[in-house]
């Protein structure tokens, strides 16, 4: 999955999305959230 394909499925900027991945944001536990909704993942998964 692209960063453009997550940012469209969770209504974030693909700005954002690289930010995140990058540590440079600091994101709510809803963001949080809605990027494991999205994946479609466990949040052990998410997390590790």
């Amino acid at each position: 999955m692209t960063q453009e394909e997550l940012a469209d499925l969770t209504d974030l900027h693909t700005r954002s999305l690289q930010k995140i991945e990058a540590g440079d944001k600091n994101i709510l536990i809803t963001t949080v959230r809605r990027i494991q909704k999205s994946l479609d993942c466990s949040w052990d998964d998410l997390m590790s």
